[in-house]
């Protein structure tokens, strides 16, 4: 599946290359026309020739384990790899670049490289299907309030003493901060979370929640130094308590926490609590 770098052909060789890729859509076309019969007959919905393609180049992304910004056969070369035409490449790479598993790269030494398929690139995708069915920015809080206690029991759970050390990390860097830049405050608050996220060991709720919390995220520049530091002093506490190995204390201080979340989105953003959420794309 990686790109092999290869010289640029002549122009006979292009010439030559062109017809069998025009050969190559005759032949998908017909066959493609097949397949469409056959399973319209048993009453399924009829997967497209480049949705198969899409889901085969992510399951190769995924079984050779390639990694964000390597470099994916061109276009040519998958014509050539796969047996398809022209369209029907474009076609699966557009739906895998929406997706967010692959990005397109411009300029001559552009083409198709695996994306960052993270938790940013989940909550694109949630947040087109929750904009079409109507969620509201209250309902995600909501979500948020149940998801992340829930993620902070599973990680106490499974905890082999690597979230303690992560947590005495993070309060350590904390504690060196500076809360007036904003971009150290997202950061931190961000990184807050993911721990608990990811020392859940859950992955699907890991995540959702994750990709809730990019949903959510607010404008940090109207966040007052007085909020900042609360927030801050709200998250060292549970810090402390992970550290100290006080279960009963992490849990309830999470779920003030999270309330407080609650609270703060409702006095500063009365009005949006029920408006809809916009498909999003940063």
């Amino acid at each position: 599946m990686r790109s092999q770098a290869a010289p640029r052909g002549n122009r006979k060789a292009n010439t030559d290359s062109r017809g069998r890729q025009a050969n190559q859509g005759d032949r998908e076309a017909e066959s493609e026309s097949k397949r469409r019969s056959r399973v319209r007959t048993l009453g399924q919905r009829i997967p497209k020739a480049a949705e198969l393609l899409a889901q085969k180049i992510a399951s190769e992304i995924v079984a050779e384990a390639l990694v964000p910004g390597e470099r994916l056969p061109l276009e040519s070369e998958m014509i050539e790899q796969y047996g398809v035409g022209r369209s029907t490449v474009r076609e699966a790479l557009r739906v895998l670049e929406v997706s967010g598993l692959i990005t397109m790269r411009t300029g001559r030494n552009g083409g198709p490289m695996v994306g960052d398929a993270g938790p940013a690139s989940l909550g694109r995708m949630v947040s087109l299907f929750m904009h079409a069915n109507g969620v509201t920015l209250g309902e995600i809080i909501e979500a948020r309030v149940l998801i992340e206690p829930a993620l902070l029991r599973a990680a106490l759970d499974s905890d082999d003493g690597t979230l303690a050390r992560r947590a005495a990390d993070l309060k350590r860097r904390s504690l060196e901060s500076d809360l007036g830049s904003k971009q150290e405050y997202r950061l931190l608050t961000r990184e807050f979370h993911e721990m608990i996220a990811t020392a859940s060991n859950n992955r699907p709720l890991a995540l959702l929640g994750m990709a809730l919390m990019f949903l959510t995220r607010l404008d940090h520049e109207m966040l007052s130094m007085e909020h900042r530091r609360k927030v801050m002093a709200e998250h060292d506490k549970i810090l402390d308590a992970i550290i100290a190995g006080n279960r009963k204390k992490c849990e309830a201080l999470m779920a003030v926490h999270m309330a407080n979340f609650r609270a703060s989105v409702i006095e500063r953003q009365p009005q949006d609590m029920d408006r809809i959420i916009n498909w999003r794309w940063t």
